[in-house]
């Protein structure tokens, strides 16, 4: 239990690290100048139409895969909040400009770290966030193991009633399996 608790306390100082560094990291404004001010749900039309199918169905895909830096619990493609306007814009020119999934992924990791990403890659920085989560599953099985075997039911003899009893009910079954 002691290490349970041990773990719990370090996965949500982890959290707490991660969640100031997500509030520290830089943040752009958007001028009200710029296509995506005011919280404009549409993109460039003249990038958004030079984009083939293909580009296009990448473009989507991207903006679902990664995390509003302000939201935390809403993608890109459904936040409204300033920042993911102009991240999805941004990718938007990376995808335009023919750069591939790694790319983009990298330039993202490097300015939000992997907080942004759904699917986070493991490494020696990420452990805790993939194996944590099994090894207290694995740890409160085998405690729960460890505990029943140690507290199971013990069987305590029969007194003579208690005995008399189980005889006249399993000569009584007997009797009924006869007929």
């Amino acid at each position: 239990m002691r290490l349970i608790a041990i773990c719990l306390t370090g996965f949500m100082a982890l959290a707490s690290v991660a969640s100031h560094a997500i509030d520290d990291a830089p943040q752009q404004t958007i001028p009200s100048s710029h296509p995506m001010a005011n919280g404009a749900a549409t993109l460039d039309l003249s990038t958004q139409a030079k984009l083939s199918p293909e580009q296009a169905t990448r473009y989507h895909q991207l903006i679902e895969q990664y995390r509003c830096p302000k939201c935390q619990n809403a993608n890109l493609a459904g936040s409204d909040a300033p920042i993911a306007q102009d991240l999805k814009h941004k990718i938007l020119l990376m995808v335009a400009a023919d750069q591939s999934d790694g790319e983009i992924r990298d330039y993202l990791v490097s300015r939000y770290g992997e907080f942004i990403s759904y699917q986070p890659v493991v490494k020696p920085a990420t452990w805790l966030l993939w194996f944590l989560p099994p090894l207290i599953l694995v740890l409160g099985l085998l405690g729960w193991l460890l505990r029943s075997r140690r507290h199971g039911a013990v069987s305590l003899p029969l007194d003579l009633d208690e005995q008399q009893r189980l005889k006249q009910l399993l000569g009584q079954q007997e009797q009924g399996h006869d007929r």
